[in-house]
């Protein structure tokens, strides 16, 4: 079973570079940075998919790209909590290909 750790706060309060020296200072811990992750994940076609089934607008656009993406996101709560529960789901599929490991989550 693998363990986490969430870090959190503001912007430039340090979350990374705490996040990098622990990484340092246990190698078999695990870095997750969710701004990376998403990134990444916007390259797939079936996260692209699941996001038009529960933020309707993006049906509108051929080329979904990430500057659309987050356009939308954006642009309301609703949008941001449907976003969420989408890339969560990645997120914890992503975690469960782990074994036994502590993952700290940025």
């Amino acid at each position: 079973m693998n363990r986490l750790i969430g870090i959190t706060g503001l912007i430039g309060a340090g979350k990374t570079t705490l996040c990098k020296k622990l990484k340092e200072m246990k190698r078999n811990y695990i870095f997750i940075n969710v701004d990376e992750f998403r990134y990444d994940i916007y390259k797939d076609n079936n996260f692209k998919k699941d996001l038009e089934e529960v933020i309707i607008p993006l049906k509108e656009y051929e080329n979904l790209s990430s500057e659309v993406i987050n356009r939308y996101i954006y642009s309301s709560d609703e949008y941001m909590e449907s976003f969420k529960e989408v890339l969560y789901i990645y997120l914890f599929r992503y975690i469960d290909t782990f074994d036994n490991k502590v993952i700290i989550i940025d």
